[in-house]
């Protein structure tokens, strides 16, 4: 569920060259990117969270995870209260004809998941050229067609 040909130039040729497009999603990814908190009323937004999955046997960084203070939500330690907890991917383009864009969010879902013990209903996928968040329930099929693809 990821092109083929750019990992085989990044990983197997060693040829890969940024250009343009790269040089744009770097610049737009400096945000998320940056590594920093902020607060907004009842959310805290957290940036480049690590994550790591023994499940899936995966680990990476999620651009955001935004955690809302809710009264049924995860305990959340040293952080005092209850969250939801909401990733979100930011994309440089639009939304793809396939589902690799809503397998990276559920993978990353997962190991948030499996790291603070919670359960997360939907996350988001944040395209750049529309401008607009793509909401994504995380049912059975998303989940089992990811771990289908990490093994």
């Amino acid at each position: 569920c990821f092109c083929e040909r750019q990992w085989a130039l990044i990983h197997m040729d060693l040829v890969w060259e940024d250009d343009s497009r790269t040089a744009f999603g770097n610049i737009f990814h400096e945000r998320p990117d940056g590594g920093s908190h902020e607060r907004r009323g009842d959310m805290l937004i957290l940036r480049s969270v690590r994550v790591s999955s023994s499940e899936l046997g995966l680990s990476g960084i999620c651009d955001v995870v935004e955690l809302r203070n809710v009264s049924d939500g995860t305990v959340i330690k040293g952080m005092g209260g209850r969250y939801t907890i909401v990733p979100v991917e930011y994309k440089v383009g639009k939304r793809k004809s396939d589902d690799c864009d809503r397998v990276q969010l559920c993978a990353e879902a997962m190991a948030l998941e499996e790291s603070m013990g919670a359960t997360i209903e939907a996350g988001y996928l944040y395209y750049g050229k529309e401008r607009r968040r793509e909401m994504v329930m995380m049912d059975e099929g998303l989940r089992q067609k990811t771990r289908d693809l990490s093994e």
